[in-house]
């Protein structure tokens, strides 16, 4: 294997991927290797020379946007049916079960060997957005609510680095009094929505029918959802008005140039006593924005609870550490 590959970082992040619990993880990025081993004539090093690669900070994205290069492929025409009919064909359905079900390793072997220039670049550079359910499911339920939805009051949420209009469905099942939930991102998700189902669901969910619920959240927005395009690392001036009772990141703060910043933008999102909850990689004993770190680095998957004492000052009050990326339970 060829070892000077950009630095051999993303390619100890492919092969730390063929040891994913995910079988169609492990699958697609020995065919990305084999694509890396064609050298010049193989797409993979054709890609990562594109400028709109530096769009992504670590390896571990850079990695995972290959991968999902491979996913668009197999699944772009699916969705665009969906997205274009708004719902599912069952005729489509099974036409692309029976597809995912003849991808063993060969088959990938040779979807890679089809991905072609015009493939790749309809998607390098677009961020990885993912919109999972389960994951504002374990949030709301075993932190929010219990922090903050017992005393009746209506609350503000404020969902940073997600253009999701996941969160607010669930609160509203959970039974959190939900007034409003202000979703911040940079990219719109209708701009681009194939390639945000591409990002979010994963091919087991086709096959077992959980999709259906993603794409019915995705579909329906609740009225209390509001989008609102901003960097959160330099927030739009109408948000940094202490109007949120609750800041959430998750999987966010990896991805930014400077976590510090954005968690003193945090600080002016949330009302005095308001919470900030980031969700990510922490250093091994270190519980502060700049000791997020890339997944897969050795972090420890972790929920940081702050209670925001007002005048751009919080403190620690909890943390949580989390079993899987789902974050369906707690270590």
């Amino acid at each position: 294997m060829t070892r000077d590959f950009w630095g051999g970082e993303v390619l100890e992040e492919l092969v730390s991927r063929t040891k994913h619990g995910d079988p169609y993880v492990r699958q697609i990025a020995r065919a990305l290797l084999g694509n890396v081993e064609k050298g010049s004539n193989g797409w993979v090093r054709r890609v990562m020379s594109l400028p709109e690669m530096n769009t992504y900070n670590s390896p571990f994205e850079k990695a995972l946007v290959l991968e999902k290069i491979m996913l668009h492929y197999i699944l772009y025409e699916f969705w665009e049916s969906v997205i274009h009919l708004g719902k599912v064909q069952r005729g489509e359905l099974a036409k692309v079960k029976s597809r995912i079900n003849e991808l063993d390793q060969p088959e990938w072997d040779k979807v890679a060997e089809q991905i072609t220039d015009d493939i790749y670049l309809r998607v390098a550079g677009r961020p990885i957005q993912t919109h999972r359910l389960k994951r504002y499911e374990s949030l709301i339920e075993k932190i929010v609510v219990p922090l903050l939805g017992k005393n009746g009051s209506e609350i503000v949420v404020a969902d940073a680095g997600s253009s999701s209009g996941a969160g607010s469905q669930v609160a509203r099942m959970q039974g959190l009094p939900l007034k409003k939930w202000v979703a911040v991102d940079m990219c719109d998700p209708k701009e681009n929505l194939s390639w945000v189902l591409t990002c979010s669901i994963r091919l087991g969910e086709i096959l077992d029918g959980r999709f259906r619920k993603i794409i019915k959240n995705m579909f329906n927005w609740p009225v209390e959802f509001q989008f609102v395009k901003g960097d959160i690392e330099n927030l739009p001036r109408k948000l940094l008005t202490g109007f949120a009772d609750v800041y959430l990141a998750v999987f966010s703060y990896y991805q930014l140039k400077n976590p510090k910043r954005a968690f003193g933008q945090a600080l002016k999102v949330v009302k005095t006593g308001g919470i900030i909850l980031l969700t990510d990689y922490f250093l091994p004993g270190k519980l502060t924005p700049e000791s997020v770190i890339t997944p897969g680095r050795g972090g420890l998957l972790t929920t940081g609870v702050w209670r925001s004492n007002g005048a751009g000052r919080a403190e620690l009050i909890t943390s949580y550490l989390w079993a899987d990326t789902d974050l369906s339970k707690f270590i």
